[in-house]
């Protein structure tokens, strides 16, 4: 980490982030080492306000808690607006909001099951977030759009594409999954609270649910392996406590802009010279 600036603090009474072994970020966004730290008070008495040097600005995830409270607090990030309106745990209401904004940041920076990709191993060495989701995103190559008229339908768990598609009238288009497949798309989709990887068990854009057992991984969001591609089991593939993530659309063919996204193409049977026509 850079050094910190010897930067004058005025006293006053603050709350901070106690816990860390050598920083401290008090409530007023100030980052100091610990010997720049009053005991009486609680504040900083040097150090730098609302330091985002050791954070990634697009991802909002930052390689030191200390440091990720401090970037939470700056202005330009909009905390006193935003903590109001969020739960203290994501899409659970009952939890109640943050009090005010350090307590907010304090929160969000903290690091859970969601920045992981296996146990205990994080997505990235900047894992400590004030993103909305309050995880680090693993770098993913870019995915095709998914066409207007195809609508993205969640399954029933055990339930496969074909059948979810059917339930609306629709059929599942094969050509349209790697469109879907991508951490990005399933955590737009579902919670993914565990994870998102690939796995050949579950070779398919699926959420277990967190009700399935520990062998099954649940509340893991699953992709197919970036190197390989969808075939014809793609549409009817499922799995006991699997939500598939599908692609519904009409039986109709799609454009030449909608082809070729990374399908094992269907073989097509070439005439041999001796079944041409007759008279040829």
């Amino acid at each position: 980490m850079a050094s910190l600036s010897c930067r004058n603090v005025p006293l006053s009474e603050c709350r901070n982030t106690r816990q860390g072994r050598y920083y401290i970020t008090d409530d007023r966004g100030f980052l100091c080492h610990r010997d720049a730290y009053n005991t009486n008070t609680g504040c900083c008495t040097t150090g730098d306000p609302f330091s985002c040097d050791t954070c990634n600005l697009d991802t909002k995830c930052c390689s030191m808690y200390e440091a990720c409270v401090s970037c939470c607090l700056a202005p330009k990030h909009n905390a006193i607006e935003i903590y109001p309106t969020v739960f203290r745990a994501v899409r659970h209401p009952e939890t109640g909001h943050w009090g005010d904004e350090f307590e907010y940041c304090r929160g969000k920076c903290r690091t859970h099951s969601r920045s992981t990709v296996h146990e205990n191993a994080f997505i990235d060495v900047k894992h400590f977030c004030f993103s909305e989701d309050a995880r680090p995103q693993a770098p993913e190559p870019p995915t095709p759009p998914v066409p207007e008229n195809v609508q993205v339908v969640i399954g029933s768990p055990g339930e496969d594409c074909v059948s979810t598609c059917g339930d609306q009238g629709l059929r599942c288009i094969l050509e349209v999954f790697p469109a879907l497949n991508s951490c990005r798309v399933m955590r737009d989709n579902f919670p993914c609270e565990a994870a998102c990887t690939d796995d050949p068990e579950i070779p398919q854009p699926a959420y277990i649910v967190p009700e399935a057992s520990k062998a099954e991984s649940p509340a893991a969001c699953f992709i197919r392996a970036q190197d390989s591609q969808f075939d014809g089991g793609s549409c009817d593939w499922s799995k006991s406590h699997a939500r598939r993530l599908c692609p519904c659309g009409e039986d109709t063919p799609l454009d030449d802009s909608q082809q070729g996204m990374g399908l094992v193409a269907e073989t097509q049977e070439i005439p041999r010279e001796n079944d041409a026509e007759p008279g040829i």
